[in-house]
């Protein structure tokens, strides 16, 4: 558990706080969600550029949020109507934000952004709600990593209305901005939930950071996005686990956490962005492979960029694979369909 303040509306600054992100420090009610920062020229521009951050992650985590839409792919004509009442349902647990989930619904479904007709405070609401529901959370603490031309009015700003109109916590990174005297200063470099875990890169792999939700492609991973859009109407692609843990046989070892995992034929998935280049990061990928191997794993590593450039070129290196390691379906090779939607 951290020191710092994580009640709903309130603003504090966070020293290193980077060591935390996507570790899931927070007690078991709260998520941790960082958010880095381009927007300078006002606060309603950073708080548009979060409401876009917020929203991606939403509708990159459906269906996870929405009970009974498992089924739906938008191929049919009937799921549009089918998820607006689902999410009608859903939102009488909370009335306050129903247009707002019912047309998110219906953007997910159909991978499209959100329409402007909703205004901000219940798009920021609305998706902090969605959040947290998908972690089974209460709450989100929401992280703002500016850069280094932000200032400080603008940033503060920003905050507050995010603070006071999302109902989240929030922490402004203040390793780049200075003059926000007027909000509590928290150092976690000397707290033992700081210290413990692996530092995060300084080089940003998305401007979303967020824990991986276990089941599902990355919500901040546009290149684990794409892969599953491809994968989920192959039918040699079934038994696939996003963003699981993997045994490794030791007792002295925890449990690994990989990117996409067949179990059946043993083969591990790992999507690389730029961080797994630092030298830190590219000798502990080493590491990694050498303990899946050592209990039979074939590890397969792709980057971002050969996933959003040669898609098909990856999936149809995976069926080879799979069907190379015998998995239950038995058929050779053949040409990929494109994914619906």
């Amino acid at each position: 558990m951290t020191a710092a303040p994580t009640v709903p509306g309130s603003v504090t600054r966070v020293v290193g706080v980077r060591a935390l992100l996507g570790e899931d420090p927070l007690p078991e009610e709260q998520l941790l969600l960082g958010i880095d920062l381009t927007s300078t020229s006002s606060a309603r521009s950073v708080v548009t550029e979060v409401d876009a951050a917020l929203e991606a992650v939403a509708r990159g985590l459906f269906p996870s949020w929405l009970p009974g839409a498992d089924a739906l792919d938008g191929a049919a004509g009937l799921d549009r109507s089918a998820a607006q009442k689902l999410a009608d349902r859903l939102a009488t647990e909370a009335p306050d934000y129903a247009p707002y989930v019912r047309a998110l619904a219906v953007a997910a479904l159909h991978r499209q952004q959100l329409g402007g007709d909703i205004a901000p405070e219940l798009r920021l609401r609305g998706a902090l709600r969605v959040i947290a529901r998908s972690y089974s959370r209460a709450s989100v603490v929401v992280v703002l990593r500016p850069c280094a031309l932000s200032p400080a009015g603008v940033l503060s700003d920003a905050a507050e209305w995010i603070a006071v109109h999302g109902g989240a916590a929030v922490w402004i990174d203040v390793t780049d901005v200075d003059g926000l005297g007027r909000f509590p200063l928290v150092d976690l470099t000397h707290s033992a939930t700081a210290t413990e875990g692996p530092v995060a890169s300084t080089v940003p792999v998305e401007r979303v950071t967020i824990p991986p939700l276990a089941g599902m492609p990355a919500p901040n991973s546009p290149a684990e996005q794409l892969l599953e859009r491809h994968l989920s109407s192959l039918t040699w692609a079934s038994g696939r686990r996003w963003n699981t843990l993997v045994e490794t046989g030791s007792l002295l070892d925890a449990p690994m956490r990989v990117d996409l995992f067949w179990a059946d034929a043993m083969v591990v998935v790992e999507i690389d962005g730029p961080d797994h280049r630092t030298p830190g990061k590219y000798a502990a990928d080493r590491v990694r492979d050498n303990r899946l191997q050592r209990i039979g794993m074939l590890v397969l590593r792709y980057t971002n960029e050969q996933v959003a450039d040669g898609v098909a070129a990856v999936v149809s290196e995976l069926h080879q694979v799979l069907f190379a390691r015998g998995t239950p379906v038995q058929f050779p090779p053949g040409p990929i369909p494109a994914p619906r939607g």
